[in-house]
């Protein structure tokens, strides 16, 4: 070895300490130093994408990856991070633009996969990438097949666990979290994935607690703590009905006052109530309830998942209803105020006529389907809850 290998191979240990240690604005100066020694040298260009990446310059991430992949072409590396980079540069725009762009990134995915079949990360980066695109079939089938070249690895299962929460199918991302923290309990992704799991199953209280326990294990990311901000504009919505009760009168009116105001709340969080959404959603995590519920329920998922045979048919295409909506904070709300809202309706029209009171009984079935809708409507929108990769 040259004494110029041996500087650029001490140089890149000293990017990668950093890069490892998410010091990545002392990693792009080091990347950046590296490239300017050797510019011929793919790998310099890659260092440059990991670092810029983390700095959140995603436009000039692809740009030196894809020179990477220029220079070398037949590294899958180079591949494989150009499409992470594509993937997370579009994860940060609107649905239609995100679907969009992230096509961008399954071509050279599927270069990685078919330079080097073996290696799973290869089938996960493919899987993401066509899952960021909603091509669910595919991504499902990427993620089948990295399962049997690496059963045990954590990033397996928190990839599945994203691609089953993209196609919203909870009880497979509950199913792959669970796995990937029973391999690695700390693992931040696979908690705050779970939490996306348990929220689109309506169960917000042990979301909460999830989305809580996620940013404990990585203070340093803002994904998990924005969905516990997220989980207290979801109570805040859950609770406006009783305070527009007095809408009843004009049953039409009340529901479209609700379901505008609560898809405000729930899509656009609003920054003025952002401390009351945050301090809501910490004071849920932190209920001594919920989180033994969580514990009991992990237990649980251990048991079930010491076989290996469920595991193999796992699939982010099965559809199930799962009984736990029923006994979700939503459901609950929505019966709550259903009943209030008959009992309202009875009193008001209680001096009034017979056809009266069936028009009052009238409205408030009306009510009580408005209510359950707008219950569906809550437990299948993820829009506001953010994905970790692996």
């Amino acid at each position: 070895m040259t004494s110029t290998d041996a500087s650029f191979a001490a140089a890149v240990d000293v990017c990668e300490a950093l890069l490892d240690a998410r010091k990545f604005e002392e990693a792009l100066r080091t990347a950046n130093h590296i490239m300017s020694l050797s510019p011929e040298r793919a790998q310099s260009y890659t260092l440059v994408t990991r670092a810029l990446l983390g700095t959140g310059d995603f436009e000039n991430a692809c740009a030196a990856a894809r020179q990477a992949v220029a220079l070398e072409p037949q590294w899958p590396y180079a591949h494989r991070l150009l499409s992470r980079a594509i993937v997370e540069s579009a994860a940060r725009l609107k649905d239609g633009s995100c679907a969009q762009m992230s096509a961008q990134a399954i071509a050279p995915a599927l270069e990685a996969v078919r330079l080097a079949p073996a290696d799973f990360r290869n089938h996960l980066v493919a899987a993401e990438a066509f899952a960021r695109a909603k091509h669910g079939k595919e991504a499902d089938d990427a993620v089948k097949t990295a399962i049997p070249l690496a059963p045990r690895a954590t990033a397996v299962w928190v990839t599945a666990s994203l691609v089953a929460v993209n196609a919203r199918n909870w009880e497979a991302a509950e199913t792959a979290a669970r796995r990937a923290l029973a391999i690695e309990p700390s693992n931040a992704a696979a908690k705050n994935n779970l939490g996306a799991a348990l929220n689109g199953r309506g169960r917000w209280d042990l979301a909460a607690v999830a989305f809580y326990q996620a940013a404990g294990i990585d203070p340093r990311s803002d994904i998990a703590r924005s969905n516990v901000e997220a989980i207290g504009y979801r109570y805040m919505a859950a609770v406006l009905p009783f305070f527009l009760l007095p809408l009843l009168v004009v049953v039409p009116l009340f529901v479209a006052v609700r379901v505008s105001v609560s898809s405000w709340l729930v899509k656009k969080k609003p920054k003025r109530l952002g401390v009351v959404a945050r301090q809501l959603g910490i004071r849920v995590a932190t209920n001594g309830r919920h989180r033994r519920e969580l514990e009991r329920a992990a237990a649980r998922a251990l048991r079930s998942l010491e076989s290996d045979q469920a595991l193999e048919t796992w699939s982010s295409l099965n559809q199930k209803w799962h009984r736990g909506h029923l006994g979700s904070p939503g459901f609950r709300w929505v019966a709550g105020t259903s009943a209030a809202a008959l009992v309202f309706l009875i009193v008001v029209d209680a001096a009034g006529s017979l056809a009266g009171s069936w028009a009052a009984l009238g409205a408030a079935i009306l009510f009580v389907v408005a209510g359950l809708l707008m219950f569906q409507w809550q437990r299948t929108s993820t829009g506001h809850v953010r994905k970790m990769r692996a």
